[in-house]
């Protein structure tokens, strides 16, 4: 047995976890809740966080659909449905969890993060400049794997395949603390902590429930203009497991913006945005007359635009 518990000993102490989000949260819970199924298997079987998960899906998404109903009453089903599906989804989530970090001082005022530099700016579904931005919770990097990532107890296989910064481990693992909120404060508690997390998001959608699927907008917002569809030129560098992709966004051959991420698609999604950014700001300056037509909604993340991993 005392083999066991230490074995369950993570790289960050749960209970800067715990700090971090400011909510009070059971210790054992949120180990359990960091424990994914690759470092259960190699430590003799322990729990996994994959209950814990399930039941914070459910309080994620009854908070969240709780919160678009009352700020929304006029919209219907299917806006409320984009809405929630441009929150509640894995890349969305897996940049939030990104943003929870150490004490705030090196990204929380937005000084190193508010231009999407540290890979949060919608490259993976969210344009958030730390993921959680102006709430209570603390954000930032360790000195290893920034976010959420920094905590989780994996694998050596999981580990040595960038298991830490992997969309689907972050953002099943973000709802696995969410459960155990839940069940360490009840639904008050859990729902003052969904808020925190994905309340910027929530703030940056359009009641059409439309989200940011830059590409998309940025195509719409070309042909618009009648600069014909935008093109995309990928590079990639680094080993297999922690490859690096770089795009430039080109629209009649003129390079307008440049992006990464950990793939193709986040790269791509990230140059949209910049390029976005840049032809909006063109038309801006040149005054109302040269605006052929308003710039289009960013589009659903529930209806991307076809993206080629």
């Amino acid at each position: 047995m005392r083999a066991r518990a230490r074995s369950r000993v993570a790289a960050r102490p749960a209970g800067e976890l715990v700090a971090a989000l400011a909510v009070p949260l059971d210790e054992d819970l949120v180990t359990l809740a960091l424990t994914h199924r690759s470092y259960a298997y190699e430590n003799g079987g322990l729990p996994t966080n994959e209950r814990l998960e399930f039941l914070g899906d459910a309080v994620l998404g009854l908070v969240v659909t709780d919160a678009l109903y009352r700020r929304y009453p006029d919209n219907p089903e299917g806006q409320l449905a984009k809405l929630r599906a441009s929150v509640v989804n894995m890349r969305a989530l897996a940049d939030v969890a990104r943003g929870i970090g150490s004490d705030g001082s090196d990204g929380s005022d937005g000084s190193d993060g508010s231009d999407g530099s540290d890979g949060s700016d919608g490259s993976d579904g969210s344009d958030g400049s730390d993921g959680v931005l102006g709430t209570g919770i603390s954000t930032g990097t360790d000195a290893g794997t920034g976010g959420l990532g920094g905590w989780l107890l994996l694998g050596r296989g999981e580990e040595s395949t960038g298991g830490r910064d992997k969309p689907s481990i972050l953002a099943d693992t973000l709802e696995a603390v969410i459960g155990a909120a839940y069940l360490s404060a009840g639904i008050d508690v859990a729902t003052r902590l969904v808020l925190d997390l994905v309340g910027p998001l929530l703030d940056r959608q359009t009641p059409e429930g439309h989200g940011r699927d830059h590409k998309t907008a940025l195509q719409e917002l070309a042909a618009a203009r009648l600069l014909g569809p935008p093109e995309y030129a990928v590079t990639e560098h680094g080993p297999d497991h922690a490859k690096v992709f770089s795009a430039n966004a080109l629209l009649g051959g003129e390079a307008l913006g440049d992006g990464s991420g950990g793939s193709k698609k986040e790269a791509e999604q990230a140059a949209a945005a910049a390029a976005y950014e840049a032809l909006s700001a063109r038309a801006r300056s040149a005054g109302p007359a040269s605006e052929l037509a308003s710039e289009p909604e960013l589009a659903s993340e529930a209806e991307p635009a076809s993206e080629p991993e």
